[in-house]
């Protein structure tokens, strides 16, 4: 099943093509979208016998022999099942992102970041080793701030991507110190030593729980780090929908979930994550009645899901995670769809406001179904 893990290079290298091609791109923007859209199902469906097989699978190399650290990889029917997400959901959003820049000269770059962004989130949900996992973290916080800031002539775009960027490297920096207090505790470098292992108690092991949740709470916006995500509305449509739905807010979640069977019993963890999760929902309820532009209502109920994703997480028993990988999969596919109708009904009718766009459904044709 090691081969598995080679559907990492998948983006990586269609990624390359994109950076090779740009030409080809722009003449056939949909046959490539369609070309890259089929091949990331292929990687989806190539990735059900995973799911389905239950157990674990790892796949290390040598990587700093000195430091006792190992390029490691594993997948568990969790992960892998977010990798279906990811590749099934990813390319439709590829397929419409080629169709709906079809004419923009920076569509070779917007696909060549998403196929990478998806290189990166996989890496996250893969990663065994602490630092490899903090590589991949920070290469979507990056990634990210290219896409949402795929408008960069705007000011306020060019803004509010570098505050995403900020917050959220600066909660990769928290996560870092926490894999670090991990090792130094434990002498650990994986998760699956860590939840061999388990985590002692003491000063590193509060350390490490309080650095590590910080850093979940910043990538997922969980108050009170929450203010960051509506904000990155400003990115364009397609780029929202694969950060709400199947990747970057969804790491600091799934994370958390991955930890809970080791962190769960630590005192912290629940009154941390509970409280951060029941502000969120709190904050994203009062702000989604309150909003009149139909991407940031899109966005308050994406903040609204993670904050019920946390409190999940933080509960930590089997049925809450079996309730938090339902939950997840529902938002995922719900989401995406919801923010490819707002970009639909916003480049017919040329606005998000909900007050011009009332009664709009009846004359959208598919997209007023879907919505």
């Amino acid at each position: 099943m090691e081969y598995h893990f080679f559907l990492i290079g998948l983006p990586v290298i269609l990624a390359g093509v994109v950076a090779l091609l740009p030409g080809l791109v722009k003449r056939g923007s949909v046959a490539f979208g369609a070309l890259l859209c089929a091949a990331f199902w292929v990687a989806a469906i190539a990735l059900v016998p995973a799911v389905s097989a239950g157990g674990e699978y790892l796949f290390s190399v040598p990587w700093v022999p000195d430091l006792g650290i190992d390029f490691a990889l594993r997948v568990t029917p969790f992960s892998a099942w977010f990798a279906v997400l990811i590749f099934a959901i990813g390319g439709c959003i590829l397929l419409y992102a080629a169709t709906y820049f079809s004419a923009h000269d920076r569509l070779p770059f917007l696909l060549g970041c998403l196929l990478l962004f998806t290189s990166a989130m996989l890496g996250v949900i893969w990663a065994d080793n602490f630092y490899l996992l903090f590589l991949a973290w920070e290469a979507t916080s990056l990634l990210s701030f290219l896409l949402v800031g795929f408008h960069h002539e705007k000011d306020d775009v060019r803004e509010k991507s570098a505050q995403a960027l900020l917050v959220t490297f600066t909660g990769g920096a928290a996560l870092l110190a926490g894999f670090v207090c991990v090792h130094i505790a434990t002498g650990e470098t994986t998760i699956s030593g860590l939840i061999d292992s388990g985590l002692s108690g003491g000063s590193l092991a509060t350390a490490s729980v309080v650095l590590i949740i910080i850093g979940a709470l910043t990538k997922s916006a969980q108050w009170p780090f929450h203010f960051w995500l509506p904000n990155a509305m400003a990115g364009p449509t397609p780029v929202s929908a694969f950060l709400h739905s199947a990747t970057m807010v969804k790491a600091g979640v799934f994370l958390l979930a991955t930890l809970a069977p080791v962190f769960g019993g630590h005192p912290l963890w629940a009154k941390l994550l509970i409280p951060s999760g029941i502000f969120t929902v709190m904050i994203a309820v009062v702000r989604a009645l309150r909003e009149d532009d139909l991407k940031g209502v899109l966005a308050s109920t994406t903040l609204g899901a993670l904050g019920f994703l946390t409190i999940l997480a933080g509960i930590g028993t089997p049925g809450a995670l079996l309730a938090f990988v339902i939950f997840l999969t529902a938002h995922a596919l719900y989401k995406a769809p919801l923010f490819l109708a707002a970009g639909n009904l916003e480049k017919r009718f040329g606005t998000r406001s909900l007050t011009a766009l009332a009664g709009a459904g009846w004359s959208a044709g598919v997209t007023g179904v879907v919505v």
